[in-house]
């Protein structure tokens, strides 16, 4: 017997033991966080804008402290 049957001979095997072939496809979860982009849908554009002017102040900050000096 091959080793990997096709799908109908898999099936017919596995009917034979008294056993039924499933086959399903479950979501994976993103690789977003789906909260945090909503949160940010809900500010109104000065907060984005607040909120981005924030996170590209802390970045600057945090590359200009693991930078090595020139």
């Amino acid at each position: 017997m091959n080793a990997n049957p096709p799908g109908a001979r898999l099936e017919k095997v596995l009917e034979a033991t008294g056993h039924e072939l499933r086959l399903s496809a479950e979501p994976r979860p993103g690789g977003v966080d789906e909260g945090q982009i909503a949160r940010h849908l809900a500010m109104t554009p000065a907060e984005r804008l607040a909120s981005f002017t924030a996170a590209y102040r802390n970045v600057r900050q945090l590359v200009q402290a693991v930078r090595p000096p020139v």
